[in-house]
């Protein structure tokens, strides 16, 4: 899959949305980067911790690491959401839907990703519920993983699928690490696979990468 991106304007700069990338077949809005993620310190994936809790490096520090211009994006993200939060949800979600009937096929989509990196945070959980109730409303499914606070995944709930991060969806090591766990085995492509947007329970796994 190419990702192509949606460029929103905000306040005289842009937020970016990604059309999906090789494994997520449809719309990922980031509202924050990996390197500055609200759970890096519980997290056993972060950059600081991966190596006393055997883990693989979370994929979203590593790709910011590696592309300057990934972190960049990702950072301006949350810049734009910190200036008005419920405004830059607003924004988001109208233009993804402007996009969506506009396209032609070409960004045909019935459910978004929020969160490829970071997590919910005090400053995003306002934007989060804007963009969440307004897809959900035009009939659009809406899911995250999330390690934040109960108190902030049960606010976004009401907007939106939420998998409690090594809960609901755990990483694997390994694939007989996996088979032994009893999870459901993500297949790698959320097209036509929809285990996570649609979760109701249970344990989905992944290898971690």
């Amino acid at each position: 899959m190419t990702t192509k991106y949606l460029k929103v304007a905000i306040g005289g700069e842009k937020f970016t949305v990604s059309s999906g990338n090789s494994k997520v077949k449809f719309p990922i809005i980031n509202v924050g980067a990996g390197l500055d993620c609200s759970s890096r310190a519980w997290c056993p994936f972060d950059i600081d911790n991966h190596k006393g809790s055997e883990r693989k490096i979370c994929y979203a520090q590593k790709a910011e690491r590696l592309y300057p211009s990934v972190l960049k994006s990702r950072r301006l993200n949350e810049k734009l959401i910190r200036q008005d939060a419920k405004k830059a949800g607003e924004l988001v979600a109208n233009a993804l839907l402007s996009k969506l009937t506009a396209s032609r096929g070409k960004w045909a989509f019935d459910t978004v990703r929020i969160n490829e990196s970071g997590d919910l945070a005090i400053w995003n959980i306002e934007f989060v519920e804007s963009v969440g109730s307004i897809l959900r409303a035009n009939g659009i499914s809406v899911y995250l993983y999330s390690k934040a606070p109960k108190s902030l995944r049960d606010r976004a709930s009401k907007v939106a699928t939420v998998l409690h991060s090594e809960r609901d969806f755990v990483a694997y090591g390994s694939q007989e690490d996996l088979a032994k766990s009893g999870a459901i085995p993500c297949p790698g492509i959320c097209g036509p696979c929809k285990a996570c947007p649609s979760f109701s329970g249970g344990k989905i796994g992944i290898l971690e990468h």
